[in-house]
């Protein structure tokens, strides 16, 4: 927090503010021009900073994000606010008192999300098979060609939505329910990849069994779900065909084996 004259002259600055903006004391900004003192440029000038608004009477209830210069030149990113004092009457804007909220932390975090979902989109985009990511809501954020093509759905119209959706009312609670049981289990640590069989719904309403290993993908903001799904309809046509073959062969030896019983 800090106050100005109705000039912008500094009347008064608090330890917090001190610190954050690296000066020693309070006598080396009491006096100083604060629009100029905090400007990133050394002599720029604005008319729509929170201060400079507030020396007018306007007061800056929502707050304005600002560039601030520190003492050895280096920029703060804020949230700025400030509120007009008035005179005696109230009828003259006599100074201001400003406060700002550090948001640099805020601006970190964000650019290390966006990097995040950067190489995350790279990572799930090169992958040649079906993979979706979920967020901790289990919402798909990222859905890649191979999945566009297992459910015949485009990623612009999945994504944002609830996993459930794409899989068979049963197969929907099933993840859901197991997704839950494996972050309670995680508890702050990485687990296993595991793997269901389930089943999707394709856009067209058809549905099909899939394969669906489940696993985490950690980064400097949070955990990722992530989901590799294989379409398993062959495999599943595949053994069906088998079974069906050996009981065949099974009933033709049988028959043999008869008509050699009564041959005898």
């Amino acid at each position: 927090i800090y106050g100005v004259d109705a000039h912008g002259r500094c009347t008064f600055v608090n330890a917090r503010a001190l610190e954050l903006f690296g000066y020693d004391g309070e006598a080396s900004l009491l006096g100083s021009d604060m629009l100029q003192r905090f400007r990133p440029e050394p002599g720029a000038t604005t008319t729509d900073g929170a201060v400079e608004r507030a020396l007018t009477g306007e007061r800056s209830q929502d707050g304005l994000r600002d560039q601030l210069r520190r003492d050895d030149g280096s920029t703060l990113e804020v949230i700025h606010r400030a509120s007009p004092l008035f005179g005696p009457g109230g009828a003259r804007v006599v100074g201001a008192v400003a406060s700002f909220t550090d948001c640099s932390l805020e601006t970190q975090l964000r650019s290390s999300a966006e990097r995040d979902r950067g190489v995350l989109s790279m990572v799930v985009d090169a992958v040649g098979e079906a993979l979706i990511l979920l967020d901790e809501h289990s919402r798909v954020a990222r859905f890649n060609a191979g999945a566009e093509r297992i459910f015949g759905r485009a990623a612009a119209e999945v994504i944002g939505g609830p996993v459930d959706r794409l899989l068979w009312e049963c197969s929907g609670r099933e993840l859901i329910e197991h997704i839950g049981a494996r972050a309670g289990e995680a508890a702050g640590h990485p687990t296993q990849p595991s793997t269901r069989l389930l089943e999707g719904v394709r856009d067209d309403g058809r549905v099909f069994p899939m394969r669906v290993t489940v696993g985490q993908v950690r980064a400097a903001t949070g955990t990722w779900v992530a989901l590799a799904i294989q379409d398993i309809s062959d495999e599943i046509e595949a053994e069906a065909a088998r079974r069906r073959n050996f009981a065949l062969e099974t009933q033709a030896c049988e028959r043999r084996r008869f008509l050699s019983r009564m041959s005898h």
